[in-house]
């Protein structure tokens, strides 16, 4: 999208040390989007422990360092994923029932720092190389965090009601008895929540230019993304369908 393709160079390593292995050649582009994977991993981790996994301590300690380094590179989108974090502790603080409304605290997290990264790369450029991040862009990132953040909800569900969790799904059937039971009873409207997001991506993504990789962005899209929700709506756990 911006202009910036995937470079492989051959390097050692320990699974083939004679003949190597090909390997994704770092650029400064890379290096903000392994920030950033550092960063949203640190979040989450902290997510977990207020949610009750104090195990998860430990993690935070050891990734303390490496965050600080992230963070250090690109602080402004430390900071939006800190503010979204914020509002969305406080929708679960309130108990909010709102799918549209909870879901939505991860949809701007991820179009904002998307944004963001884009904006940083782009400084250094001069005005007539910068790329414009568009709305039908924007949009994309919006629903692909949007549908992250629900397919976890129903992935969870069953270990969040064990442990009181909040989860927006559970707050809407007070008489959960399993997670099987509650896909069954509610796969209508689970359908219907899910595909239309999923359309959403769709249609927008269908209206970007992608310099490079488009057929492989296509696949993901609109055959992995699908696969996976429909895995979800039936009951099969999301670390499973990734490994097929």
């Amino acid at each position: 999208y911006l202009g910036v393709d995937v470079e492989l160079e051959k390097l050692k390593c320990i699974t083939k040390p004679f003949s190597g292995r090909k390997q994704v050649k770092d650029n400064q582009l890379t290096k903000y989007i392994a920030a950033l994977n550092i960063l949203l991993t640190n979040h989450k981790i902290q997510d977990d422990v207020i949610d009750g996994n104090k195990k998860r301590k430990v993690f935070l300690k050891l990734f303390k360092k490496t965050y600080k380094k992230a963070r250090a590179q690109i602080e402004t989108v430390d900071d939006i994923i800190i503010m979204q974090y914020e509002k969305l502790r406080e929708l679960e603080k309130n108990q909010d029932q709102s799918v549209d409304k909870v879901s939505d605290t991860f949809g701007v997290l991820i179009e904002n720092v998307v944004t963001e990264i884009a904006e940083i790369y782009q400084k250094e450029k001069k005005a007539e190389e910068r790329v414009l991040v568009d709305d039908n862009f924007k949009k994309v990132c919006y629903n692909i965090g949007k549908w992250i953040y629900l397919v976890d909800a129903i992935d969870d569900i069953e270990e969040d009601k064990e442990k009181n969790n909040y989860n927006v799904f559970l707050l809407s059937d007070k008489d959960f008895i399993s997670k099987a039971e509650y896909l069954k009873k509610n796969e209508k409207e689970l359908r219907f929540t899910f595909f239309t997001i999923l359309n959403q991506i769709k249609e927008n993504f269908l209206k970007i230019n992608l310099k490079f990789n488009s057929d492989l962005v296509e696949n993901i899209i609109f055959r992995g993304m699908e696969i996976t929700t429909n895995g979800i709506l039936g009951g099969q756990e999301w670390k499973n369908i990734i490994k097929r």
